[in-house]
């Protein structure tokens, strides 16, 4: 029992000398959460504090009803109000994106508000697979207005809330299956898929770096009649190739995951559900995902090759790249967050712009120009990370050990 007490304080002692393994296993976890819940809460403050900003271009249905509500609502500040369509035309405006939300009026609404024993309602129709901050905005309205009614009602009749309901709204939800499970499981696709990008990536960065200086092969290699560019070329793109393959064997694992529960649990899912996941998992929506994951290969490879070669040890290697997953992980995580919308600046975030455009792809709303846009950004950085790579590795000592 001593000599195993010695060998543990021996090896204690060892890699509390190491400051990139403290690095990695102690002070990581401690920062992780902490800077993931403070970023969290304050892109979600900033959002609420941009949705009410927003003009809220809502559409209303009265028929005649509530004019005064209605006038005061056209006199509010950050309300554009539209009512010049009819019933018919609620699902094609919201469609079309003309208006964010449309309030519906019974056609009895001020006979029913004014009775003694009707109840006059509202319906509110919006797309919360679109726009999580619509509801929020005019559901105060729509309250007061309830509680207005009630207490004027009730004084004027003399009786209790229990005795009648004076007004009643609902929210209706327009959103297709698609663009729910967009918004809702959307962001753990690329998740997933950065994930096992970048662990695909490590280990053959390693190897093929920091392993064969370890083995004495990199020198025998640079011997050959090849320059540095080509070997440097030819291992970033083993290294990327290899974080594709984990990729692209994870999305066809999603498809035979499917494909399994739709075979032997054919119940556990409603039919409406399968049906869309089948028109998610179309190729051409599988080839956007794909192509989405090529730059960031790209990136993956470059910097981890950079920083394996950089390294004196596989030990060092590893520590090295350990913080490279949280700054990853932080933009991404940050891309979950349901209400999160695509802009101009967030489809030029690296990472954060994935998984908001992969969301939008299975969602079935995402643009061509968004798509461009994610493109190009994740391109940019994939390029700009081999030009520093090339440029680290042009010194002579990375290329050497140390001896």
């Amino acid at each position: 029992m001593r000599s195993i007490w010695v060998i543990f304080c021996k090896d204690l002692v060892d890699t509390l000398r190491d400051r990139r393994a403290l690095l990695a296993s102690v002070l990581m976890p401690i920062l992780l959460f902490p800077l993931l819940m403070l970023i969290m809460v304050g892109v979600q403050s900033k959002m609420r504090e941009t949705d009410s900003e927003r003009t809220l271009r809502l559409g209303i249905v009265h028929h005649g009803n509530a004019k005064e509500w209605v006038d005061d609502l056209r006199q509010r500040k950050g309300i554009s109000v539209v009512d010049d369509f009819g019933v018919t035309g609620i699902a094609a405006k919201l469609d079309r994106d003309e208006v964010d939300a449309v309030i519906l009026m019974s056609r009895d609404y001020d006979a029913m508000r004014k009775s003694e024993t009707g109840t006059a309602y509202i319906s509110l129709y919006f797309r919360g697979g679109r726009k999580l901050w619509v509801k929020d905005r005019i559901s105060d309205d729509l309250d007061h207005l309830r509680e207005e009614l009630q207490d004027a009602r009730y004084a004027e009749l003399g009786i209790s809330r229990s005795q009648l309901k004076v007004m009643e709204w609902g929210a209706v939800d327009l959103s297709s299956v698609r663009e729910i499970l967009g918004m809702v499981s959307g962001g753990i696709v690329p998740y997933f898929f950065v994930f096992l990008a970048f662990i695909g990536c490590m280990q053959p960065a390693v190897d093929l770096g920091v392993g064969e200086k370890e083995r004495g092969s990199l020198e025998t290699l640079m011997c050959a009649p090849v320059g540095r560019l080509s070997i440097l070329t030819g291992k970033f793109l083993v290294v990327s190739g290899f974080g594709l393959m984990s990729a692209l064997l994870s999305v066809a694992s999603l498809f035979v995951s499917v494909q399994m529960v739709s075979v032997f649990f054919p119940d556990a899912m409603p039919s409406m559900i399968m049906d869309t996941l089948w028109d998610i998992l179309r190729p051409g929506v599988i080839l956007l995902i794909l192509a989405l994951l090529i730059p960031i290969c790209a990136v993956f490879g470059s910097v981890m090759l950079c920083l394996s070669m950089v390294s004196n040890s596989f030990k060092e290697a590893q520590s090295l790249m350990s913080p490279l997953l949280l700054i990853v992980i932080v933009p991404v995580a940050i891309g979950l967050q349901p209400g999160l919308e695509i802009g101009a600046r967030t489809l030029l975030i690296p990472f954060l712009n994935v998984t908001l455009i992969t969301k939008a792809i299975i969602a079935g709303s995402a643009t061509a120009s968004q798509i461009l846009i994610c493109f190009g950004s994740m391109g940019a950085l994939a390029i700009l990370s081999l030009l520093i790579c090339r440029q680290v590795l042009n010194r002579e000592t990375v290329w050497l050990r140390n001896t």
